[in-house]
């Protein structure tokens, strides 16, 4: 075995569920870094196509719908616990619900 199979045996596991929650962590770590690049990027292109005041309009109308963001008060966390759960059983009408119980409650959150 060489050292190449060996480092990757070791980080993904030999296990297919093991292999798959690694490669997913992997993939959402490189997602993670990938948006805080462009973030920064965005700052430079923005101001170059703002002037200060929009600038600040800009920056005011994204930070609260960041902080809108936060409003969901958990809702999105539960439902992918229960989602998780209702896929483990195949239960995909539960599923369903689930999702769209979500999606009316963050709507109705928003809305007011």
């Amino acid at each position: 075995m060489n050292l190449i199979e060996r480092v990757r045996e070791i980080v993904f596991g030999t296990h297919e569920r093991t292999k798959k929650a690694s490669k997913n962590i992997l993939f959402s770590f490189l997602l993670k870094g990938y948006a805080m690049v462009v973030q920064f990027a965005l700052v430079p292109i923005t101001l170059n196509y703002l002037d200060k005041f929009h600038y600040g309009i800009w920056l005011i109308l994204i930070s609260i719908f960041e902080w809108f963001s936060y409003f969901d008060i958990g809702i999105g966390h539960g439902l992918r616990n229960k989602m998780a759960e209702a896929l483990a059983k195949q239960d995909i009408p539960l599923a369903k619900t689930l999702v769209s119980t979500a999606y009316g409650l963050i709507s109705i959150i928003f809305i007011s």
